[in-house]
């Protein structure tokens, strides 16, 4: 697939975001939510065709053999960060699970009904607090989308953080050991979505939390 020259690509992101800027009120119907989301997923799957078309250079056998070996390496920084942020990890381990299911948690000891396993202190949390905060907060303030779908802002944080503050961020563990994909609902196809559609209450808790808006 050619490459879209700068100036169509700008057009086909300046037709997301006005797509993804449109209110989403509780008293809209079903079928113009089901039409806005997939006018969204279709605009979100041409991006992607061409961002694939620039990035074919890589494989993708060698880019998921870079990304197991990267979070191999990346578990025990994390567990010492963890440890360090007096987070108690005695019960845990990280470690592969099987041979196509990535990374998971194990316990060390019998875990009792109703016994914590793990403590995660909100300041080491990333959240959109911590977006609104940082060099993001002009955006976080003035931007329509970012204002109308908070999981937005965090993806950029997120971006921001890996690609900008980078070795300087204090959650550069955390970000080292994060998957390249996931099989979320984020990530379910038109098809898979069809399925939910007539599920209104379900359909309706998808798109507001996982709109198709990550690219």
């Amino acid at each position: 697939m050619p490459i879209l020259p700068k100036v169509k690509m700008d057009s086909l992101n300046e037709s997301v975001l006005q797509e993804a800027s449109k209110s989403f009120q509780e008293t809209v119907g079903l079928q113009w939510e089901w039409d806005h989301f997939t006018k969204l997923y279709n605009l979100i799957g041409q991006v992607q065709e061409r961002e694939a078309a620039r990035d074919a250079a890589d494989s993708l056998h060698e880019l998921n053999v870079q990304n197991k070996n990267r979070r191999m390496e990346a578990i025990q920084p994390f567990m010492e960060w963890l440890q360090g942020q007096d987070v108690d990890t005695t019960k845990l381990s990280i470690e592969k699970i099987g041979k196509n299911t990535g990374l998971g948690l194990v316990t060390k000891v019998a875990i009792k009904a109703e016994e914590p396993v793990l403590v995660i202190p909100e300041k080491i949390m990333m959240t959109t607090i911590n977006a609104k905060e940082s060099k993001l907060k002009i955006l976080s303030e003035k931007d329509p989308v970012i204002k109308q779908m908070p999981n937005v802002l965090l993806s950029l944080f997120l971006l921001h953080e890996r690609f900008v503050t980078r070795d300087a961020s204090f959650w550069k563990p955390y970000i080292d050991i994060l998957p390249s994909s996931y099989d979320t609902v984020l990530y379910f196809t038109l098809e898979e979505m069809q399925l939910l559609k007539n599920s209104q209450k379900g359909f309706r808790k998808l798109i507001l939390i996982h709109p198709p808006l990550i690219i």
